[in-house]
């Protein structure tokens, strides 16, 4: 078997899709969906190798697997919501189907490679951050590459206060997170240009604690997209999909809004 698993927000038909960030799962989207200002069914996939979907098994780019099954999975025009490398596979989505997105919700897509020249010192320094933690699980060592992750781009626990199983997932789930980063680093595809097709409303926001590459990133991203209105959150991290959903849901409905 070779498609996701989604995970069902809301009883009616679904006006939206939903893709979480490396290391996590669609549950990801529950606090997001029981606000009230997000008054839409919606349906989350979980990425390759995450949740309930299927192992990624190396026969395709990770990230192209990813897309497709979103492109399998659509069957009439839906809203968009992504957050990291899930708001990489919406911006994905949005450019090869644009006839199928109402809109686009986006927080912290880590399209590095978007924002090399605004900021090539960061992302150069994101590289080696990644190359150490690849070097790391080559040598059977991915709990410390887990660990290195996770310092930069979790909800600001500690590793030793992550539950002991957490902390086993995450180790397991490092090949998978590794696989994403040469479509996010190196642009495969050629994508970067093909950001100014996008038309439907956009939103990219970012948290004003995150990763320093995230403002470079998301001002380029936002820069490269007509019309795409640009949002910080102050007192958020790159998890506020999770930590602070209230204050995401609420934009997210806003910009969704722009497309009725």
């Amino acid at each position: 078997m070779d498609q996701a698993y989604w995970r069902a927000f809301g009883e009616a038909r679904p006006e939206a899709l939903a893709f979480h960030c490396s290391l996590a799962h669609s549950g990801a989207w529950r606090g997001v969906a029981e606000h009230a200002s997000l008054n839409l069914p919606f349906l989350a996939m979980d990425l390759p190798s995450h949740g309930k979907s299927p192992i990624w098994s190396g026969d395709q780019d990770y990230a192209d697997t990813a897309v497709r099954w979103v492109k399998d999975a659509l069957t009439h025009p839906v809203h968009l919501m992504g957050h990291s490398f899930g708001g990489y596979v919406a911006l994905r989505v949005a450019i090869e189907c644009p006839d199928m997105v109402r809109s686009l919700s986006l927080y912290e897509p880590v399209f590095f490679a978007a924002g090399a020249d605004w900021g090539a010192l960061d992302v150069q320094a994101y590289r080696d951050e990644m190359s150490e933690v690849a070097a790391l699980v080559d040598q059977g060592r991915a709990d410390e590459g887990a660990r290195l992750f996770v310092r930069s781009w979790g909800d600001g626990r500690r590793w030793h206060d992550l539950p002991e199983a957490q902390r086993a997932q995450f180790a397991e789930l490092m090949p998978a997170v590794l696989a994403a980063q040469h479509a996010l680093l190196d642009d495969v595809g050629g994508y970067i240009p093909r950001l100014s097709e996008i038309s439907c409303p956009t939103l990219v926001m970012d948290g004003a604690l995150s990763h320093p590459t995230m403002p470079l990133v998301q001002n380029a991203i936002a820069d490269k997209i007509p019309g795409a209105q640009r949002l910080t959150l102050e007192g958020v991290g790159h998890m506020g999909v999770i930590t602070h959903p209230h204050l995401v849901a609420t934009a997210f409905a806003e910009n969704i809004a722009r497309a009725d």
